[in-house]
């Protein structure tokens, strides 16, 4: 679509990854991703799992942000030079290399970019840097971030906040959150961030030390990431309507 043709107060169209269910050949997505844009006041549009280069090229061509889901999978530690750890998960192929070819794009044309969970880490290896693999095995004292020890409650029967993080003072999150340093989230994932790739800033960490926030060290593009999955709370939690309000109007300044 010639972005020139579009209405004046069109809704700035937000891509969003899918996921990959392969013994079903499916592809599918949580509706709260597209809720949570579409109530910030953006248009999604799901994208299918499709590595070509050219397709991936033509569609974001049409974006103007991009969203980085969660994910069943991990990714492949070949992609930062390491081996398998016995317990990271299945790798989905063609999750790792739509997501870099996106990436790849979205960066060219600095679109702004919200990376959630899986998508953190996958941003983090596209720009260089590595992951933990297995956390409850690899790091040392580490908090439970799988939800497993939280309480859900009557009016929070599943999306439950696991656990606190310290926020990074003088960082995007921090204003996002009040100024608020230390918020509590939804965390559940078992791999995180090792080495943090040059180019990004860590915005907060959880009691243990897991990075669970990063922004990219520049004012010319929006990028930020969260470990935990603010798409499922935006209907009663403040920060994260703020991420998604923020992501949004930054895509309508373009």
């Amino acid at each position: 679509m010639n972005k020139s043709k579009r209405f004046p107060n069109e809704r700035p169209l937000v891509g969003i990854s899918m996921r990959l269910e392969p013994a079903q050949r499916k592809f599918y997505l949580q509706t709260n991703y597209s809720e949570a844009i579409e109530a910030a006041g953006g248009a999604p549009a799901l994208v299918p799992l499709i590595p070509e280069k050219s397709f991936i090229h033509n569609l974001v061509d049409t974006f103007d942000a991009l969203v980085l889901s969660g994910s069943g999978s991990d990714v492949d530690p070949h992609r930062y030079g390491a081996r398998k750890h016995p317990r990271c998960d299945e790798i989905h192929p063609a999750r790792d290399e739509t997501d870099f070819l996106l990436l790849e794009e979205a960066f060219r044309r600095r679109i702004p970019i919200l990376a959630i969970c899986f998508g953190i880490q996958s941003l983090n290896v596209f720009l260089g840097g590595t992951l933990v693999q297995d956390i409850p095995s690899q790091w040392p004292h580490a908090i439970d971030h799988s939800l497993s020890k939280a309480k859900p409650t009557k009016k929070n029967p599943e999306n439950f906040c696991a656990h606190p993080i310290s926020v990074e003072p003088n960082s995007l999150l921090f204003k996002l959150a009040g100024k608020k340093k230390i918020v509590r989230v939804n965390s559940s994932h078992h791999q995180a961030i090792d080495d943090l790739a040059h180019d990004l800033a860590i915005t907060a960490r959880a009691p243990d030390g897991i990075i669970e926030g990063v922004e990219l060290e520049s004012d010319r593009h929006f990028v930020l990431g969260t470990q935990w999955h603010p798409e499922k709370d935006f209907e009663r939690d403040p920060l994260s309507q703020a991420i998604f309000k923020r992501f949004v109007n930054e895509a309508k300044r373009r």
